[in-house]
């Protein structure tokens, strides 16, 4: 296996938190969350088993990506979501193309009662398999079903004079079909900038480990990405009503449960073992309901 086909993927659409939605906290009964968005990244290097960055790589992909949040009731929550990718490298073989489905994921998070500010959560998923990518240094498509087991907790704090969060989780995915087991563990610090803005950093730490599929070695890898975003709300959905009367005019309300923020952010590979060095850029509409 060439090292081109080092890919390290993880559109993190259900691990940013603005105003508390997502990560640990769960949905209240009848109430959801939607996300979609797109994000492209490239890459042009890649990490050997030293961990130097000195082997060139060609690497494109562009994610269009769905995340759906909704309460079953008020400490469980249905999750769920896929990535319909378009990507492009260049392996031992030539160029490669894929336009298509990834991995997939539906599962359910239980929210822990507690008698602290701290939010904790566990979330068991099935992992349902695709043409697109799925394991970092590993074909397009390899693996079949599989289950992941993720812990999360969160909780709102000050940083100074203004109000903020942190959300930390962690997850053990394990696939069938040859698929090696990864390790996952991610870290959000989010702060209110303006009343309608925040500031989002995030940490995300990926380690897979090494397998054999079909006589074709997966190395074991590992990878450290950054990520830094703004998230806007955008005005709150107005609906037109006709009051009582023919000629009273039209009046504008304002619907409190509908409300869409707007995430634009960067990211970036800062370390990392047998992987690509990716960089790019994402944006994504949170659509509470």
């Amino acid at each position: 296996m060439n090292i081109t086909k080092y890919i390290s993927c993880l559109f993190v659409f259900g691990l940013v938190v603005p105003n508390a939605f997502a990560g640990a906290w769960t949905q209240d009964k009848g109430k959801g969350l939607i996300i979609t968005g797109t994000s492209y990244n490239q890459a042009d290097r890649a990490f050997d088993s030293e961990s130097k960055l000195r082997t060139p790589v060609e690497f494109e992909k562009l994610d269009s990506t769905l995340y759906i949040e909704y309460g079953l009731t008020d400490i469980l929550t249905l999750v769920g979501n896929t990535t319909l990718q378009d990507v492009s490298f260049t392996s031992s073989e030539g160029p490669q193309f894929f336009r298509g489905f990834a991995t997939s994921k539906l599962g359910l998070r239980y929210g822990i009662k507690t008698n602290s500010r701290w939010k904790l959560a566990v979330q068991p998923s099935l992992v349902i398999p695709a043409g697109g990518e799925a394991v970092p240094d590993g074909d397009l498509g390899l693996g079949g079903f599989g289950g992941e087991l993720r812990l999360l907790a969160g909780r709102p704090l000050m940083l100074g004079d203004r109000p903020g969060f942190v959300n930390a989780e962690a997850a053990y995915d394990l696939r069938s079909d040859g698929a090696p087991r990864q390790i996952t563990a991610d870290l959000t610090l989010g702060v209110k900038l303006f009343e309608h803005v925040q500031f989002i950093s995030q940490g995300f730490y990926r380690h897979t480990n090494d397998a054999l599929f079909e006589s074709d070695a997966v190395l074991a890898n590992e990878s450290l990405k950054l990520q830094a975003s703004l998230v806007v709300d955008l005005p709150k959905l107005r609906l037109k009503k006709k009051p009582a009367g023919d000629d009273a005019p039209e009046e504008a309300n304002i619907d409190p449960a509908r409300r869409t923020s707007l995430q634009l952010g960067v990211f970036q590979t800062v370390a990392g073992r047998n992987i690509v060095r990716e960089q790019g850029v994402l944006m994504t509409l949170w659509n509470k309901f």
